[in-house]
């Protein structure tokens, strides 16, 4: 008898095959912001920055705090989280600093706030941290449309932030 290799329907098969494409191309788009982005900003005189505001979305890779806050019960609260940078655990999935905040510093921005920190909307009036650790590209209607139940992360994928990012701008 012959093994099959992939038993999944053809249309998830299908879709997985465009998200590959679309996850190549994204991977794209972050270099070319990661590279393009920071020498921009250091290529002009001081005091020229044409950056004035930066915004953070996406996954613990850019979460400043913001799962800590959601879900205060968890390791991320204790050491050895932060303790390089901050010198003390303040709810990043990192010992220091996140590449969001060397990119601030190239840029000559303020660290981002994390958006559940923030009390008004001053508080957001250079920068925003929206991204959650364990966040989804994808909604997790998407996920259970396909027949997937992955009810463990946290429902604050990239439609959910770019609504949070629509009260701060």
């Amino acid at each position: 008898m012959r093994a099959t290799s992939n038993k999944l329907p053809l249309l998830r098969r299908s879709y997985l095959a465009r998200t590959k494409i679309s996850r190549h191309r994204w991977r794209l788009l972050v270099v070319v912001l990661l590279v393009v982005c920071p020498y921009a900003a250091v290529s002009y005189p001081a005091g020229t920055c044409r950056y004035t505001r930066l915004f953070s979305l996406g996954d613990s890779l850019t979460d400043a705090g913001n799962f800590a806050r959601l879900s205060p019960n968890r390791s991320v609260l204790a050491s050895p989280y932060g303790e390089t940078f901050f010198r003390r655990p303040i709810g990043r999935f990192c010992d220091g600093q996140l590449i969001v905040d060397f990119i601030a510093e190239a840029l000559k921005l303020p660290l981002s706030t994390p958006f559940f920190l923030g009390k008004m909307a001053e508080d957001f009036r250079a920068e925003a941290n929206l991204a959650v650790s364990g966040a989804t590209a994808l909604s997790q209607q998407v996920f259970k449309d396909m027949g997937l139940d992955l009810t463990i992360l946290p429902p604050y994928s990239l439609d959910v932030q770019l609504e949070w990012l629509k009260h701060v701008r």
